[in-house]
């Protein structure tokens, strides 16, 4: 820039009428303010990196919200701005406000209302939820009642917690040297209202759908066929070829309470394929019909908790002494192929006189997944006084599986 220009431009932003200041601006706000939090040390480039990231995806989804609803095209800066007006904000601050436009509609570029907002949300610290809160419903009246807003009426305005989400995001890239480190590792607020997945209160015994009781320890049923259970065997006749799977079966009443559930018993239990079974009958047109059946297992699980198969990992050393026990754990339930890297692995361990169980439980995908396999995971597994001398057992089947028998591992991911 030359001198002259310079010279000129100084007269310019010397002439210009100063805007409110922050403390007429508060003037009338009833509740206290946030307490300012002091300078902290620059947060990892990392985490900066990951919120800058996390902004770019929403100012897209914003701006396709904004297209679907007949908003057009994204908002672009406000070119009539003068050149006195643009230099209250930095570059960041500029590129900033485009985030609340296109997450909120709130079509706001004026440059003297920003500077006064970016020094509130950085004083008052923006990225704490409560404050971001309170900023956020302010500022989107202001913006609502000045007539700035460009979405579609049907749609309403934002939401408190929509403006709360936006705030976050910006006061972490503009307040940079502010901002703690765990408020960036915490995440913007309200991006996941899902309830956590709660620890089980107690293990169930299972097989297919018959319950065989609680605590990993399997009560069979063992009350005799009734009247409706005979008839209902019977008419299995008709299946055909099908019908033959019930003829290998001792059959017992598993539970008549609401339509008619069988579990079944192998007549050769000695066969290598040998498996327990299940039966559910419902009655129809006044007559017993099978609507499933099938082979079985029993298996140990948790009420919120999907479970899994686990073996030592022989790529790692075993700690017997302290107690530490590296494992290759592979889950049970559909998890569209993906290790449970960011679920929570919960092992349940029992310590009997001559054995110790563990039954390994995994917080289960949330949403939809797909059922096409899933890896083996490593893990450690830890039990309080160490297993000299004690053989561990899977108890994820029951029988419970042997995995380490005399101080060696006999069970491989093969063999699972």
């Amino acid at each position: 820039m030359d001198d002259r220009f310079r010279e000129g431009f100084e007269r310019v932003v010397a002439d210009a009428p100063e805007g409110p200041s922050l403390a007429d601006l508060r003037a009338g706000n009833a509740q206290e303010p946030v307490p300012p939090v002091p300078p902290r040390r620059r947060p990892r480039a990392w985490l900066v990196a990951v919120a800058s990231f996390a902004v770019t995806v929403l100012i897209v989804g914003g701006v396709a919200l904004m297209v679907a609803r007949g908003g057009g095209s994204p908002a672009a800066l406000d070119t009539t701005t003068t050149a006195a007006g643009t230099m209250l904000l930095d570059e960041a601050e500029q590129m900033q406000t485009m985030t609340w436009v296109n997450q909120l509609g709130l079509k706001q570029f004026d440059p003297a209302v920003w500077r006064v907002r970016y020094d509130e949300m950085c004083e008052l610290g923006a990225w704490q939820t409560p404050v971001a809160l309170e900023l956020a419903e302010r500022y989107i009246a202001e913006d609502v009642a000045a007539g700035v807003s460009v979405r579609d009426s049907s749609s309403g305005d934002p939401t408190a917690e929509q403006g709360a989400q936006t705030l976050w995001l910006m006061t972490v890239n503009v307040c940079r040297d502010r901002v703690p480190e765990a408020a960036i590792q915490a995440g913007p607020p309200f991006m996941d209202d899902t309830p956590p997945v709660e620890p089980p209160t107690m293990l169930d015994t299972v097989c297919g759908p018959v319950h065989l009781g609680n605590d990993g320890t399997p009560a069979f049923p063992s009350t005799p066929l009734t009247p409706d259970a005979e008839e209902a065997l019977a008419g299995t006749g008709a299946l055909g070829e099908e019908g033959t799977f019930f003829n290998v079966y001792n059959w017992v009443v598993a539970d008549d309470n609401s339509g008619l559930v069988l579990f079944g018993t192998p007549i050769d239990l000695d066969r290598d394929d040998a498996q327990y079974a299940y039966a559910v009958f419902e009655q129809r047109d006044g007559e017993w019909r099978a609507s499933g059946w099938g082979g079985c297992h029993v298996e140990v699980i948790a009420e919120g908790r999907g479970s899994a198969d686990w073996v030592i990992d022989p790529d790692r050393t075993v700690d017997v002494a302290g107690g530490a026990i590296p494992i290759l754990l592979r889950e049970r339930n559909c998890a569209s192929g993906q290790a449970p890297v960011d679920r929570e692995i919960l092992p349940v361990v029992v310590r009997e006189a001559s054995r110790i169980v563990v039954t390994v439980l995994v917080e289960p995908v949330r949403g939809d997944a797909s059922c096409q396999g899933n890896p083996w995971h490593p893990y450690t597994l830890t039990v309080d006084g160490g297993f000299a001398g004690i053989d561990l057992y899977d108890g994820r089947e029951v029988p419970y599986v042997p995995v380490w028998l005399d101080g060696e591992p006999v069970a491989t991911p093969d063999d699972r």
